[in-house]
């Protein structure tokens, strides 16, 4: 929703939303007209002019879900840093003559049998997907945390591709086991869209909230 500002006093200098960055209206005001910050505290302290303020970032004020979300994201970050260490782990600690004991064991329980190289092999390839997944998620959480556009972006591809394979996951399997992570995915991946105006350049242009 677009608030309404209102003008306290006049001054001629320019100022700059401390939370988004745009250009203010002339004088002070109660709320940013593009990201709705109420700025009551911030011009009791003064206000910096536009000299001090167009090459100075603008400090971003972190909202509780995108807070929510760099932790989650910091969380599938470690979970997949854990699950590579131990897959690479697994490759070290695992000899032939150990394999065949799993083999006979497998195969008489699930008739199903695995080679050495099979194992190594995988746990070394699943291994490194898993360390790749690991940075992305911590790369995304630190951003998203510090409030970065990068972090934004990187954040909302991630978000789109673990939509995208919740949705397939639905659609070939037919199992409502799938829908739950779907509707979280559509959800984060709606909400990151829509928080892009706390991610948005000093003196980027006028950006009205719907």
């Amino acid at each position: 929703m677009f608030r309404p500002y209102l003008h306290m006093s006049t001054n001629a200098d320019k100022k700059y939303c401390p939370y988004c960055g745009h250009e203010l209206p002339p004088g002070e005001v109660w709320y940013c007209p593009y990201c709705g910050s109420s700025l009551r505290d911030y011009f009791k302290l003064g206000q910096p002019t536009a000299g001090a303020t167009s090459n100075t970032p603008a400090v971003a004020r972190r909202p509780i879900g995108i807070a929510l979300i760099s932790i989650f994201g910091f969380l599938l970050g470690l979970f997949f840093l854990l699950m590579s260490f131990s897959l690479f782990v697994l490759r070290v600690i695992v000899t032939p003559s150990m394999m065949q004991q799993i083999d006979s064991q497998m195969l008489s329980a699930y008739g199903i049998t695995l080679t050495y190289s099979e194992v190594e092999d995988y746990a070394l390839y699943m291994g490194v997907l898993a360390f790749g997944f690991a940075l992305v998620f911590l790369l995304s959480g630190y951003g998203l945390w510090k409030m970065k556009r990068w972090g934004w972006l990187l954040a909302l591809v991630v978000s789109s591709l673990m939509a995208l394979v919740s949705a397939l996951d639905f659609v070939l399997l037919l199992s409502p086991v799938f829908l739950l992570p779907l509707l979280v995915d559509l959800a984060v991946l709606v909400y990151l869209a829509r928080s892009k105006k706390f991610f948005a350049r000093p003196n980027s242009g006028p950006q009205r909230s719907s």
